[in-house]
């Protein structure tokens, strides 16, 4: 059960980390006009 759970929170902390990596990357990029 633990680990079950851990396993879940894990996967949602790295699903966050690449969503804030790519808002990071294309409000870095130049060439993409903002909205």
């Amino acid at each position: 059960m633990f680990k079950t759970y851990l396993k879940y929170f894990l996967h949602i902390l790295n699903y966050s980390c690449y969503v804030i990596q790519k808002f990071v990357l294309y409000e870095k990029s130049p060439w993409i006009p903002p909205t």
